[in-house]
């Protein structure tokens, strides 16, 4: 595909996405009396929306990255060119910013204002650690196996991973500097996109190299797992597990989510994501109980239900450590 058309495609992709951002996020605000939950929620799910719109139109041109982590990601592992890079990530900026402005001019605001609102601490950092962490996981794991269902999985993943994580889950530099430039819902301090700039890559570069060994085992039906394909599905277990646990500690019981309805989205759609990830590596159980009835159906050797009980309790275990750390007030 002619570079040109490609970049084009990046940058109208990141146009949009950031004009979603950042649009949904004034309209919510505006139109939620208050009730931030709400306007979280509308801001959610105007984002994951447009996410699968503009990953099923503009990814067969430029596979849709939209992204500089997923674009570096993508070249270590000998997607794009190194040539290409620069020309991706340099169109990712213009179109974040590009959006930024569009979003602001429809709803009447500066067309650039730095914003003052505070994201900033360990929780913070480790929150975008963890979310670009899931949405590479996420992306290596359709991409390799079901890439037709690559723009629902990430849609779902991002809708998930607002109500999950602290920081509602940027797991994007480019959106991360150009949400540093709106003073409104979706804003970030100027000072601390650094940051959250660092854990973002930090997370994808993580993610990228367990998928070179859980995504790529030797294709083995999960019912009869042996060697190298036997840890990977153990790998696979854990993490998502511990996604799991975490998404549930966070959007059910944390005092920071008070008379929450809505976690049941958060919930749901990290379940689709993981199964849709990595469904193919280990079966997707992430729960002991789900593990012992596939056993009894016959869909898991029971020669392998040891995976099922270390990897699960393993991964729901840190998820609860994680859990305490970040909200100690909730201890």
């Amino acid at each position: 595909m002619d570079l040109r058309r490609r970049i084009a495609a990046e940058a109208f992709g990141t146009a949009f996405l950031l004009v979603a951002v950042i649009g949904s996020g004034i309209m919510g605000e505006r139109l939620a009396g208050g009730n931030v939950a709400i306007a979280l929620l509308a801001n959610t799910i105007a984002t994951g929306a447009t996410l699968v719109a503009l990953i099923l139109t503009v990814g067969p041109i430029s596979g849709a990255h939209f992204n500089p982590a997923v674009t570096l990601a993508d070249a270590c592992e000998g997607g794009v060119s190194w040539r290409d890079v620069p020309a991706y990530l340099a169109a990712q900026l213009v179109g974040a910013f590009s959006g930024v402005a569009a979003a602001h001019l429809m709803f009447g605001e500066p067309l650039f204002l730095a914003s003052t609102h505070v994201r900033a601490g360990g929780a913070q950092l480790f929150s975008e650690f963890v979310a670009t962490f899931g949405l590479l996981s996420v992306i290596w794991g359709c991409a390799r196996r079901r890439s037709d269902v690559v723009a629902f999985a990430v849609g779902a993943y991002i809708t998930g991973a607002y109500w999950f994580t602290a920081s509602t889950s940027f797991a994007n530099p480019a959106v991360t500097l150009g949400r540093a430039a709106s003073r409104t819902f979706a804003g970030i301090r100027p000072a601390d996109a650094p940051g959250f700039i660092v854990a973002q890559l930090l997370g994808a570069a993580v993610a990228s190299g367990l998928a070179l060994f859980v995504i790529n085992p030797p294709e083995q039906h999960p019912s009869a797992l042996t060697g190298r394909a036997l840890f990977a599905a153990l790998v696979a277990e854990f993490i998502f597990t511990f996604v799991l646990a975490f998404v549930v500690l966070n959007v059910a019981t944390s005092k920071d989510h008070p008379n929450n309805s809505f976690y049941g989205l958060a919930i749901g759609f990290t379940v689709l994501a993981g199964a849709v990830a990595v469904g193919g590596v280990s079966g997707g159980a992430f729960n002991p109980a789900v593990a012992f009835g596939a056993s009894i159906m016959g869909l898991i050797a029971w020669a392998n239900i040891w995976l099922y009980l270390v990897g699960c309790l393993a991964g729901g275990a840190v998820a609860g450590v994680a859990f305490r750390w970040l909200n100690p007030d909730d201890a």
